[in-house]
């Protein structure tokens, strides 16, 4: 009986479903449409989270930031205090170095950004509107990332102040193309540098410019831009373990 009465079920619902096809079609194409929608959302979610996760494990987990100031302060709405904070030295970022048994590496940097804008030029090429900075040769261990080709600057060039530089990936396609960079002269704000070395690619999430910057050493920046006094310092610590020793 309950066999008999479901099959009749089916076929009421089968007529129903005929007498009514327009409708019917429509209530099908809303399921598929919510459904795939469901299923494109999880998946563009999945996406941006992998790839967050993946610029987070590129930086470094155990990178600390110290600045002057704290990001996206208000400089208009500062109290006195913070007013008359000394800016971060070098010598400052070496002892930290040197003293803190929980950190493996300090890369301070300092950036320049020209009026108008930064250019680096190479014969017939330029290109504006960069990340121009000064670091040391810990930059490399403190935000994982290594040149890709030729290599960075040693201790003895950030010593010595010499007037070389490493490239981001996106400066070398531009002013070089197919040729090998490294060796070669380039001229940036109008001073020349050789470069030593392309770094690798990065590939972070929601940075466009993240391959489009040049480094040179510490030392040499702050002959050329004594006046630039807002350095930074990225610190790594010897392990995620040991955050809060190394804070």
């Amino acid at each position: 009986m309950k066999l008999v009465e479901g099959l009749e079920g089916v076929k009421l619902a089968l007529d129903s479903i005929w007498s009514n096809k327009f409708r019917s079609f429509m209530t099908i194409l809303g399921v598929l449409i919510g459904v795939a929608s469901v299923i494109a959302m999880l998946a563009i979610i999945e996406g941006v989270d992998s790839s967050v996760k993946g610029s987070i494990e590129n930086l470094g987990s155990n990178v600390i930031y110290v600045s002057k100031y704290p990001p996206n302060t208000d400089r208009h709405n500062m109290s006195e205090d913070m007013r008359q904070r000394k800016p971060i030295t070098n010598e400052e970022a070496k002892v930290i170095r040197r003293e803190c048994p929980s950190i493996t590496a300090v890369s301070p940097q300092d950036f320049y950004q020209k009026p108008g804008g930064n250019l680096v030029e190479y014969r017939d090429r330029e290109i504006e509107n960069f990340g121009f900075f000064g670091t040391v040769p810990d930059y490399e261990k403190v935000n994982n990332t290594y040149a890709a080709r030729g290599r960075f600057f040693t201790e003895m060039e950030e010593f010595h102040a010499a007037r070389v530089c490493v490239i981001g990936d996106d400066i070398a396609e531009g002013l070089f193309g197919s040729v090998d960079p490294v060796g070669k002269t380039v001229q940036v704000n109008n001073v020349r540098f050789t470069v030593l070395g392309v770094m690798e690619k990065q590939d972070i999430a929601f940075e466009d410019n993240a391959n489009k910057f040049i480094a040179i050493p510490l030392s040499t920046f702050m002959k050329l831009y004594p006046w630039e006094k807002s350095l930074w310092l990225a610190v790594s610590a010897r392990s995620p373990e040991v955050m809060d020793q190394a804070q």
